[in-house]
C-alpha cells in the first residue's frame, strides 16, 4: 500500500465529486485503486489539468521548516 498515492486518489476524488467530475477522474483512476504504486506523474498531471488544481505539492526549504516547527510546536503544549 501506497500512502501517497492512496492520499492523491483520495484527494482527485474529493475534487472531483466537489467538480462533477466524478465519472471522468474515476475511469482515469480505476487502474490504481488497488494498486496506487503504480500512478506516475503522467497520470497525476493528467488529472491535475482535468481538475485544474494541484494533487502532488513539493514543499519548498522554507515551507519544510514552518512545517517542522509547526509540528514541534504541537508536541511541546
Amino acid at each position: 500500500m501506497n500512502k501517497i498515492g492512496d492520499r492523491l486518489i483520495y484527494r482527485a476524488m474529493n475534487i472531483a465529486i466537489d467538480q462533477g467530475k466524478k465519472d471522468i477522474v474515476l475511469n482515469i483512476l480505476e487502474p490504481f485503486m488497488f494498486n496506487s504504486n503504480e500512478l506516475d506523474l503522467k497520470i497525476i498531471s493528467k488529472l491535475e489539468e482535468i481538475l485544474d488544481t494541484e494533487l502532488y505539492i513539493v514543499p519548498t526549504k522554507n515551507q519544510w521548516r514552518k512545517i517542522k516547527l509547526q509540528h514541534l510546536d504541537r508536541l511541546l503544549k
